[in-house]
């Protein structure tokens, strides 16, 4: 309870409240080609604007990890403690053009997550851990992001 954690969806079109104080929104700049990171004060005091991601490396992580995405679809069953699946679809596609992604940026439809959390258990317990920075995308949009591969 003395751990500091952040587990938040911060997106373009509304501001996230965090930890009761800071207002996070994104904001896309096609001149700077770069994703800002808007941070302010509840009564709207602008208190950070240097945080980004630039547009070349958002490209480049993108088509290195997300070029083609393999979409499997399953039923959970749990066993004696232990969980299974059971496969009963697959969909493959194919990443659009990068202006695509950043269009679903601005439209909010992708989001920027920060999981920072703290192991619970086990030897690192009390530490601090970093899943990164992610995007995220509802499955019922996946469509506006990729294209379906057809087989």
């Amino acid at each position: 309870k003395n751990k500091k954690v952040l587990a938040v969806s911060v997106q373009t079109n509304c501001s996230t409240l965090v930890a009761n104080r800071f207002l996070f929104k994104l904001q896309v700049d096609y001149k700077k080609k770069k994703i800002f990171l808007d941070i302010r004060s509840r009564d709207m005091n602008l208190l950070e604007k240097n945080v980004y991601w630039d547009f070349e490396t958002i490209k480049e992580k993108l088509e290195k990890k997300l070029l083609y995405l393999a979409y499997i679809k399953a039923w959970p069953k749990k066993l004696n403690g232990i969980e299974y699946y059971k496969y009963y679809d697959i969909q493959f596609y194919q990443l659009k053009k990068f202006e695509e992604f950043l269009k679903l940026i601005e439209q909010g439809i992708i989001r920027i997550t920060f999981k920072i959390g703290v192991f619970r258990e086990g030897m690192r317990k009390g530490e601090t851990h970093d899943r990164g920075t992610g995007f995220e995308i509802q499955e019922t949009d996946l469509e506006k992001l990729f294209s379906l591969i057809k087989i």
